[in-house]
């Protein structure tokens, strides 16, 4: 198995099909796809198991966090490589994974941060990785700047945001994320491990 792809899912019945048709439209073929359920109380947990059979889906018994959902779902994951995916989130080209796969070829490598677009304007980035200073401060780079040229090749980045984030799961023991954050932050703490290795 190449690739697992973790989503921790809260009630995201209005939202998550968009994402998994969008993973299963995907030329390159060789991953598995983990959801993890945060105890959802609307139907997105029985959406997902009749309409996408191929899914590892896990329930919850009460909602852990974003953290702790995605701790679960690293336990879980089989692949040489991890990519964690919002459930809003929509991989716009169907080449999307083949090309982040493809950059693992470099073995300095060892996580990537795919360029994220708003979903109502995807002439502008959310970010393109993210930057951090030496105060503490972390938000994401390019944040709505135009898209273009300046972000369409890649480069060193300090760190990636969860929402779309790839890594060698061989450089991250478990946990993924430290148990002691909910949601918020949690990758700004792994991003600076990342770079340790």
């Amino acid at each position: 198995m190449k690739v697992s792809i973790i989503i921790v899912n809260f009630n995201g019945e209005e939202i998550i099909q968009d994402c998994l048709h969008s993973i299963y439209k995907q030329t390159f073929r060789d991953f598995e796809v983990i959801i993890v359920d945060n105890d959802s109380s609307d139907d997105s947990y029985d959406l997902i198991k009749k309409n996408f059979s191929s899914v590892r889906l896990f329930k919850l018994k009460k909602n852990l966090g974003f953290a702790k959902g995605n701790n679960f779902g690293y336990k879980k994951a089989l692949g040489e490589y991890v990519f964690l995916l919002n459930p809003d989130a929509v991989l716009e080209s169907e080449n999307c994974l083949k090309t982040i796969v493809e950059g693992f070829s470099d073995i300095e490598i060892g996580a990537q941060a795919p360029k994220i677009l708003f979903e109502f304007d995807k002439s502008r980035l959310d970010s393109a990785g993210t930057d951090f200073n030496n105060l503490g401060f972390n938000w994401g780079r390019g944040f709505r700047e135009k898209d273009g040229k300046k972000f369409n090749k890649s480069k060193e980045v300090f760190g990636a945001t969860a929402c779309a984030m790839i890594f060698r799961k061989k450089i991250i023991k478990s946990p993924l994320f430290d148990p002691s954050f909910f949601m918020y932050y949690e990758e700004l703490e792994l991003s600076i491990r990342i770079r340790e290795q």
